[in-house]
């Protein structure tokens, strides 16, 4: 795959990721900001499944994409309890 299509493929992945986990989190976002939501989860979650010892996002498939809402949600979750208004 080459470099633009593999950058809208991450794209697209992380607007589908940010778009579950803000319907789960209800959230009220956007394309844009699902997205940014979406692989910062990817990000996230990666990271927390690799330190507990399975493996992170592997690709563009169901694990990674449960993967993917896991990381957002605990990220949306960290936010929620950092933010003293609580309207995010």
């Amino acid at each position: 795959m080459d470099f633009l299509a593999e950058l809208v493929a991450w794209v697209l992945f992380g607007a589908l990721a940010g778009w579950l986990t803000a319907k789960f989190m209800h959230l009220k976002t956007e394309f844009w900001g699902n997205t940014v939501l979406g692989i910062i989860g990817a990000i996230i979650g990666g990271a927390i499944v690799e330190l507990l010892g399975g493996a992170g996002v592997t690709g563009f498939n169901i694990y990674s994409l449960l993967v993917a809402i896991f990381g957002s949600c605990v990220f949306t979750w960290v936010v929620r309890k950092l933010d003293k208004r609580g309207d995010l």
